[in-house]
């Protein structure tokens, strides 16, 4: 399992395989709890491009890292992006805005 957290822009945290030597690109995510039973994530722009590019999709799952009340990992679920796609909202989370303060 290659871990590319020292390459910023490959879209995923580690490339590994199966048994039948299928690349699994792995993006793990730490899940926070909004109310009941609805959680959520942040995800980069690049991840998700990758994440659904036709070459990735059957091959791209999210490890979802869930956490007990006093913030310790409590429980690991994967989940292929495209299925996680089907069943979740996605809405935009942030923006940079970068300017030069001449031009303002």
């Amino acid at each position: 399992m290659e871990d590319r957290r020292d390459k910023p822009g490959y879209g995923y945290d580690f490339m590994s395989h199966t048994a039948h030597e299928r690349p699994r690109y792995i993006e793990v995510k730490s899940v926070g709890k909004i109310r009941g039973d609805s959680y959520r994530f942040f995800l980069s722009e690049n991840e998700r491009s990758t994440s659904e590019a036709a070459e990735n999709g059957d091959d791209y799952f999210f490890y979802l890292v869930f956490f007990d009340g006093k913030g310790a990992p409590q429980h690991l679920k994967s989940i292929l992006a495209k299925q996680m796609y089907a069943r979740a909202e996605i809405l935009p989370a942030s923006y940079t805005v970068r300017f030069d303060i001449e031009h303002v």
